[in-house]
């Protein structure tokens, strides 16, 4: 099984080192259809049964079959960037740009442009309503800045702002096949056990009924919208923490659950951990699953493994790692796949069980190739998280 995968990851590196001649564009609405066939037609390369194991038991996965779209260049300087390098660089962009992946739409780039969501889709589907876009909606922190996002209280015309937004953007979505994940970062200020407290002077619980009148448009307006809601990660919220989360923010009208989307903990962590908060969730009658972001884990590590080693450091901008033996370092993981018990992942065997019933997939909407997972674009950071992914 690794060499075949050896051998499928190599195949791809050269294919991609031989398509200097692709012209991406460089705006939302310069994308020529060659270079997105292209570019799709390599994410589906990935997306095979490597180890010839059956397929996983879940047969209700939204996000099973089809293909999977992948941005060549519609807000994103990731695939340009490919496009315009030569040589190893080209390639160990190719690990990243080639891959479908999340673009976030917040208020600050979408909420004043009424077609900037229908038009990606549009763009990504290409007449092929049976491709899976995959979009990160996230709204609630977008008051007042990022720095001061956990101590504003929401206003009622941002409520309401919002509330609008939120309308937009299920309009433009209206049928298409699309995976949400809903408000990433959602769990930031649900840390402790003093959850009410927090909800009461920093605006949590306001944020919460707009995370689930969010849930809840896209289940009555958009019917192939698989939503997930973000519940933090395995080394941020304990099970009973995520599960309040989780119900306080419209869990109920969700497929179900996120996590990973700016942590950096193992997959199969985030497997166990996403275990016991759907077996608490059923506990209360609410079926749920899960999918987990793969785009930045490849040498995992946890929130206080990076302040041990970091006491100054910044979290959110961990460093890429600069040699093969490098931890604490963040790396690109699992390629984006529905099929999460058919990778080169080990998983022992209740992981492999837990994933094949309830993990949906393993998705990128974390991105390890922007300035503190929010912009700017840095190109040196998505070369090395390339060339020392294990992956």
């Amino acid at each position: 099984m690794r060499k075949r995968f050896t051998a499928l990851v190599t195949g791809l590196l050269a294919l991609a080192l031989c398509l200097v001649g692709i012209d991406a564009g460089t705006g939302a609405d310069a994308q020529p259809a060659n270079a997105r066939a292209s570019a799709r037609a390599k994410a589906v390369t990935y997306d095979v049964d490597m180890s010839g194991a059956p397929l996983p038991q879940n047969p209700g996965n939204p996000l099973a079959g089809g293909r999977w779209s992948v941005n060549t260049g519609y807000w994103d300087s990731l695939y340009p960037a490919y496009a315009a390098a030569t040589g190893t660089d080209r390639a160990y962009l190719a690990k990243s740009a080639l891959q479908p992946r999340a673009l976030w739409f917040t208020i600050g780039n979408s909420a004043h442009r009424p077609t900037a969501i229908s038009s990606y889709i549009a763009q990504e589907q290409d007449g092929d309503p049976s491709v899976l876009v995959q979009l990160a909606i996230f709204g609630i922190w977008g008051f007042k800045g990022e720095r001061n996002r956990t101590k504003h209280k929401l206003t009622a015309k941002e409520r309401a702002t919002y509330r609008s937004w939120i309308d937009q953007a299920s309009a433009q979505i209206g049928s298409s096949r699309v995976a949400i994940v809903l408000e990433p970062d959602l769990a930031l200020a649900a840390k402790r056990s003093d959850l009410a407290k927090k909800q009461r002077t920093k605006g949590l619980a306001a944020r919460q009924g707009l995370t689930r009148y969010a849930a809840q448009t896209f289940a009555a307006r958009n019917p192939q919208a698989a939503v997930y809601l973000d519940a933090g990660d395995a080394d941020w919220l304990s099970t009973n923490q995520a599960v309040t989360l989780l119900q306080s923010s419209g869990i109920a009208y969700a497929r179900g659950f996120a996590l990973g989307a700016t942590h950096y903990s193992a997959t199969q962590a985030d497997i166990d951990h996403g275990a016991a908060i759907a077996a608490a969730l059923a506990a209360k009658g609410i079926h749920r699953h899960f999918v987990i972001d793969t785009a930045d884990n490849g040498r995992p590590f946890t929130y206080g493994q990076f302040y041990a080693k970091h006491p100054h450091g910044f979290f959110d901008n961990s460093a890429p790692c600069k040699k093969p033996t490098a931890t604490v370092c963040n790396a690109l993981g699992v390629p984006p796949t529905w099929k999460v018990t058919s990778t080169s992942l080990p998983l022992s065997a209740a992981q492999r069980s837990t994933a094949a019933q309830l993990v949906d997939g393993y998705l990128w909407f974390g991105r390890p190739w922007l300035r503190n997972q929010a912009t700017p674009f840095v190109r040196s950071k998505a070369i090395r998280a390339g060339m020392y992914s294990p992956f």
